[in-house]
């Protein structure tokens, strides 16, 4: 592995501009994120409370400004959506700001030259550790110009907290960086029960694949019509979580050699541009642990991840934040993700279960993923990673 990522593409990629701890040590085994290209995710704890209104202040232009967020984000990831021109839509969908704001960056554009929109999304809980994070990756994403839309998917307020974080987003994001960037409220999912349907524990991660659903079929910005494609096969949508924070714009198209770094880049079905069929994700280091769990009880005896070969599963499902993928495949992951997940959480309790679930559902639905080595980094020691 290491060797076919120290390939030509490797050398001619740009230095690193960033670095990042993504789920601490639980990662640190092989975890093959590679850095540059767009995202990187960064360590901020006290960081981000700290800094609050001061690091909007010192709004700089630089792109290769490093702020960071904690380790233990419940995120997911963000996008826009639609085909050039009208838009077949319920809701009004917003996809570009419309006001002034007291910074000077610069309003991406609606569409990029392939004619795609975004729609980017993190997952949270309403907690002020992770309402700190959101902070943060909206200030980012505003100074380097990510488009798309950007929502943050807070589940488990009380009426309390979502009426405070509701009026705190309007005056503190919406008004003073960007009107594409939202917050979607969703109950709390993140119950652990047992066969009986007793609560016996909590699994914050939850909130990711039980949100993600939630936001699909009940957000702003995506439409019904788009769930099953024609409009969403050309609305990207991306999944990122709360401690990860943007250097560079994310887009779908990785045919830039010099600043994407795609993981066994030698197969002959190499993938470059997101599209229909054809999701893409940071690759993780977990490899194929996820197949040693009972499949079967999870996804069913017939199901096409039951008998996946250890090569394949590694290679195109060994998939990690940041998520992207159209909006009819993301939607058709989250509906599987979302029911695997628990059935995951019990036979391995421990964290990355859900990451392991989307594995599962990913391959339950025969959506190989095209893994990306640089989409983001986590720690100096976890191996193939682009530091240098």
């Amino acid at each position: 592995m290491r060797q076919r990522l120290n390939n030509n593409r490797q050398a001619r990629a740009k230095p690193s501009i960033g670095n990042s701890l993504s789920r601490k040590s639980a990662y640190n085994k092989g975890h093959n994120g590679v850095s540059l290209r767009i995202i990187l995710f960064g360590i901020a704890t006290v960081f981000g409370c700290i800094l609050g209104y001061s690091i909007f202040a010192s709004s700089s232009s630089s792109s290769s400004n490093i702020a960071a967020s904690s380790t233990n984000g419940d995120g997911m990831a963000p996008g826009v959506g639609g085909t050039r021109g009208a838009s077949a839509q319920e809701r009004p969908l917003k996809t570009t700001a419309t006001k002034k704001y007291p910074h000077n960056f610069k309003e991406p554009p609606v569409y990029d030259e392939n004619g795609m929109r975004y729609e980017v999304v993190f997952s949270t809980d309403c907690k002020p550790f992770q309402h700190w994070q959101s902070y943060l990756l909206f200030y980012h994403a505003a100074k380097n110009g990510q488009p798309g839309n950007i929502t943050r998917i807070a589940s488990g307020c009380s009426d309390e907290e979502a009426e405070k974080e509701l009026e705190w987003h309007k005056t503190h994001i919406s008004n003073k960086l960007s009107d594409r960037f939202h917050i979607h409220l969703t109950p709390h999912f993140s119950k652990v029960k047992d066969e009986d349907g007793k609560v016996t524990g909590d699994y914050k991660f939850f909130n990711k694949p039980f949100g993600l659903h939630h936001w699909f079929e009940n957000g702003a910005t995506v439409s019904k019509e788009m769930l099953t494609g024609g409009e969403g096969n050309n609305v990207v949508v991306i999944l990122t979580d709360p401690d990860q924070i943007y250097l560079r714009p994310i887009t779908g198209d990785f045919s830039n050699e010099d600043t994407a770094i795609l993981a066994f880049s030698r197969e002959s079905n190499q993938k470059y541009k997101v599209e229909r069929g054809h999701p893409f994700a940071q690759i993780y280091g977990f490899g194929s642990k996820w197949t040693k769990l009972d499949i079967g009880r999870i996804a069913g005896i017939d199901s096409p991840a039951l008998n996946m070969a250890k090569q394949e599963a590694g290679r195109r499902y060994a998939a990690g934040p940041p998520y992207i993928g159209v909006v009819p495949d993301l939607y058709q992951i989250s509906l599987k993700w979302s029911e695997f997940a628990p059935l995951v959480h019990a036979q391995f309790p421990e964290l990355m279960a859900e990451m392991y679930a989307y594995s599962i559902a990913a391959a339950h639905l025969e959506l190989p993923h095209q893994l990306v080595a640089n989409l983001m980094v986590s720690a100096v020691d976890a191996g193939i990673e682009g530091w240098g």
